[in-house]
């Protein structure tokens, strides 16, 4: 068999055993998607179950309040304001048999007695001017305008014997909430609250809750102030609107919860409860661990098969990016000095400004003074060994993330990223003139290596690295004009004050 029909051979059944291992990889892989994405889904469903049966039990409450009146109202229909004795026998008896801590008789006015004999005159108070007086229906009132309690009020309209239109009004305490939700649910990581159907908060439950929050918020401004998915506001707004159940996740001054949300099935109103994010992943992971289990030791076995199969083709590449990666570094450097060449120095200085807009950032352009001087005394082999010695020694006083470079014969570029503060600006100036003052190589002193430096702060003085290094060559200008391993800002006002402390 031809060589060359040997390799197409290979190469057919390697392909193959590709597609195959592609197509396996992408069913175990569907299967963990949507075995995860069932075991959420579990988990959601039971915690929506759990708000439910808590939503149940107020709804229930509410209902055999409200029915236990029923027959009382069809008595009272009997007699007419007048026959006091009669209402107050009536109210005496719905509050001991029903949840109302209050319950009132009036008229159309508002002008009736409650359970405790008082003649009670509600027309001056604004939740009873809202009061359908035509149908039975549930109300939330923030002061039921006797006691200053929170309430719910179930309000159910009669005719008396006059043929006067009245109301029996229930009152149901909103503190009543609390009774019935179990705060230690979801690992007591948990809290509860009532809410209407414009999202105001009736009632709440669990220390959690002031930790979550840390401010009263009506429940639609939660999810605005919030972090969550996009898109959550809407799809739960019109869920909650229609009536339906559901679960979504939000994050309120460092807090991760998941809020299920349950219509009562009263007036749109909607049980939530915000459970600890820690404590559903647990369960999730409880949930999901089996499929789990399976699923990675399948994906192992599957790896270890493909990874023996290209492990030739990988080293292959490996060794190739590294020599690629070395001819990249021989082509970005300064060979003399180490030091990045002009070319890479520009392009580095150039991506940090394009990625880190916001960042600080100072720019150092050096002339270095006495290079000819020294190649004519000690000879252009020294020469190039104070330049070495000079890379050297400045890698060390400077960051491995700073850009350090040899942009000419005799000139340096140092940029030094994430640099914030006159006073670090300051520092690291410092520094630039003390390393030229204590630099030398070997014993040779007569004619030292100095450097006029010009100073450019980043975004403040140019936005890219040609305005930049502009005015940075400006300031080296000014520097070379006052002497000697001297320094210069472009700024004005940080060269004054620079120049205070050196």
């Amino acid at each position: 068999m031809s060589p060359y029909k040997t390799k197409g051979t290979i190469k057919n059944w390697l392909f193959a055993i590709g597609l195959m291992l592609f197509l396996i990889i992408f069913m175990v892989c569907k299967f963990f998607a949507t075995s995860k994405a069932t075991a959420s889904e579990t988990i959601a469903q039971e915690m929506t179950g759990t708000v439910g049966n808590y939503a149940d039990v107020l709804k229930d409450q509410l209902a055999v309040m409200t029915e236990t009146a029923q027959p009382f109202s069809k008595l009272a229909e009997k007699y007419s304001d007048e026959d006091t004795d009669i209402w107050q026998d009536i109210v005496d008896t719905l509050c001991t048999n029903s949840y109302a801590y209050m319950v009132l008789i009036t008229n159309k006015d508002g002008i009736g007695i409650n359970n405790n004999s008082d003649i009670i005159d509600l027309g001056h108070v604004a939740y009873f001017s809202k009061i359908n007086q035509e149908e039975q229906g549930y109300y939330y009132i923030e002061s039921d305008g006797v006691l200053d309690k929170k309430a719910l009020l179930s309000v159910i309209p009669i005719t008396g014997s006059d043929g006067e239109k009245e109301l029996v009004m229930l009152y149901y305490s909103a503190d009543n909430f609390a009774g019935i939700m179990n705060e230690m649910e979801f690992n007591g990581q948990s809290f509860f609250m009532l809410i209407d159907g414009d999202g105001n908060v009736i009632s709440k439950l669990g220390n959690e809750y002031s930790k979550f929050m840390k401010e009263d918020l009506n429940f639609f401004d939660l999810i605005l102030k919030g972090k969550t998915a996009e898109g959550i506001y809407a799809n739960v707004h019109t869920r909650m609107t229609n009536g339906y159940s559901g679960t979504f996740k939000v994050t309120m001054n460092g807090e991760k919860r998941t809020l299920v949300y349950v219509p009562l099935g009263i007036e749109n109103w909607y049980v939530v409860a915000g459970v600890d994010e820690n404590y559903v992943t647990k369960m999730e992971n409880l949930t999901w661990e089996p499929s789990k289990n399976i699923i990675s030791k399948l994906i192992a076995v599957l790896f270890v098969f493909f990874g023996l199969v290209l492990a030739a083709e990988l080293i292959n590449k490996i060794r190739f990016a590294e020599e690629n990666r070395n001819l990249e570094n021989i082509a970005e450097t300064d060979m003399l000095t180490d030091l990045n060449n002009k070319m890479s120095t520009e392009t580095k200085i150039a991506r940090y400004m394009m990625t880190s807009p916001e960042k600080g950032a100072v720019l150092f352009v050096l002339d270095i003074y006495n290079l000819n001087k020294i190649n004519d005394t000690m000879g252009h082999a020294f020469g190039d060994e104070v330049l070495r010695a000079l890379g050297h020694d400045i890698r060390s006083v400077f960051r491995v993330s700073d850009v350090l470079g040899r942009t000419g014969g005799d000139e340096f570029t140092i940029f030094l990223k994430n640099i914030e503060g006159d006073e670090n600006i300051y520092k690291e100036s410092r520094k630039m003139l003390q390393f030229f003052r204590d630099f030398k190589v070997g014993d040779y002193v007569k004619y030292s290596a100095t450097a006029s430096i010009g100073v450019a702060v980043y975004p403040r003085d140019g936005a890219d690295f040609e305005s930049l290094y502009k005015v940075a060559d400006q300031a080296l200008y000014k520097a070379k004009k006052r002497g000697k391993n001297q320094l210069a800002f472009y700024n004005e006002e940080l060269d004054k004050n620079h120049n205070q402390y050196t």
